[in-house]
């Protein structure tokens, strides 16, 4: 990435020297020239890639667990986001750092944030903040000429000046300190909620720059591969503009506003606080645990490393062994890893059903029932949608034990 970085000023310096000698004799736009520099890719697909596969330098990548003790972000009923995402952010780094490929940074680690980040936003409070003057009214001078094209997109619950500026500089340490990919780890929610009401979106998505920005290509690819292996067992955001999973954003400050952030970068929204698997606390941590799994699933496949061979169904819910009929009572990780077989299955959620209306979540209702019949009837059974000894016996069959162990 140091090396992306010289390249990018080299260039820099001589594309404006270029124009500004020869402006009299082209048709260039100063303001075209501007934004061919200013948004020259900062973070490519190949260099990280190939860095992983070859170079003795470790990738560092930077997990930042959304909010903190000073800004808490959205909660519901006690549940704090800043408590939710430390607890998913520790899960995923205790799977990337199995990697000796990978040199993982955590911003904070519960309420204690990264003493190096800390120090760092302590003493550069002038430069954060002129560094994102600067970044903003270029940006704003490319707009006005026409040169950039301004973006509209899901509407964000806002964030006070200090968690803005807490957010552009550590964008500007990622920058300086070499860190090639980041990873924001959210709970979602949205404007004018009321907080102890549930709300009508459920699922999750995940945000990268828009494609203007200068490291949106790389983090648009990775992504996508993080996307793909969500979505297998998680429903999909149903809130409008976020229903295609990863969206471009050209206002997030986490992934790069104005173009201040040159690591590839992605902001996920594992879901919306108030659904209910994550209400309850036992079913909440097992899903964290999967949920990083499958993000951690993502990564890997990104840099060409297959990690499926290590867990047969892909999902850290299976194997698991029924002893017991289950039934319509408090939610249990019992019925959590049916769903999930049933899901593999290919009937779960029930037809006529979308994943948003019936999701993973521990409960023995209606999906459920309806699920376990089209299972029954896929395999003889008779169709009681109760978790009787055939059922057992069959689901034991498939999914109590790696086949071949």
């Amino acid at each position: 990435m140091k090396k992306l970085s010289y390249i990018f000023l080299f260039l820099s310096l001589n594309l404006v020297t270029f124009y500004f000698s020869y402006y009299n004799s082209t048709n260039i736009s100063p303001e075209n020239l501007l934004a061919s520099v200013f948004f020259t890719d900062s973070s490519s697909t190949d260099y990280l890639k190939n860095n992983y596969n070859k170079s003795e330098k470790k990738i560092k990548i930077l997990v930042v667990p959304g909010h903190d003790e000073v800004s808490s972000g959205t909660q519901y009923k006690g549940a704090r986001e800043a408590n939710l995402t430390s607890i998913l952010g520790n899960e995923l780094i205790s799977l990337l750092q199995k990697d000796n490929r990978f040199e993982i940074i955590l911003s904070r680690d519960g309420n204690l944030a990264n003493p190096q980040i800390k120090k760092y936003l302590e003493n550069n409070k002038d430069k954060i903040e002129n560094f994102t003057k600067d970044k903003k009214a270029l940006m704003n001078d490319l707009i006005l000429s026409g040169s950039i094209a301004t973006t509209s997109g899901v509407s964000h619950v806002s964030v006070g000046a200090e968690t803005a500026n807490r957010l552009y500089g550590t964008n500007m340490w990622a920058n300086e300190n070499e860190v090639e990919l980041i990873l924001h780890i959210h709970l979602n929610d949205y404007p004018k909620r009321k907080l102890n009401m549930e709300g009508k979106y459920s699922g999750f998505s995940i945000y990268v720059p828009e494609p203007q920005y200068s490291n949106s290509k790389s983090s648009t690819e990775l992504a996508n591969y993080v996307f793909k292996e969500l979505k297998r067992f998680y429903p999909i955001s149903n809130m409008p503009k976020e229903n295609s999973g990863v969206i471009s954003d050209q206002e997030l400050i986490a992934i790069g506003a104005y173009n201040t952030l040159n690591p590839a970068s992605m902001l996920i929204e594992y879901g919306y606080i108030y659904e209910s698997q994550f209400t309850n606390e036992k079913i909440r941590n097992t899903l964290f645990k999967d949920m990083a799994y499958q993000t951690y699933l993502g990564i890997t496949r990104f840099f060409n490393k297959q990690e499926y061979g290590k867990n047969y169904w892909k999902t850290t819910l299976l194997p698991y062994y029924w002893d017991t009929n289950l039934s319509a009572s408090k939610e249990n990780i019992s019925t959590l890893s049916l769903q999930s077989a049933l899901t593999l299955e290919g009937v779960y959620p029930p037809k006529k059903y979308t994943k948003n209306e019936c999701p993973i979540t521990g409960s023995y209702k209606q999906c459920t029932v309806l699920a376990i019949k089209e299972f029954q009837k896929k395999y003889g059974i008779d169709q009681s949608g109760r978790m009787g000894p055939r059922t057992l016996k069959k689901l034991n069959d498939l999914y109590s034990k790696i086949p071949g162990d």
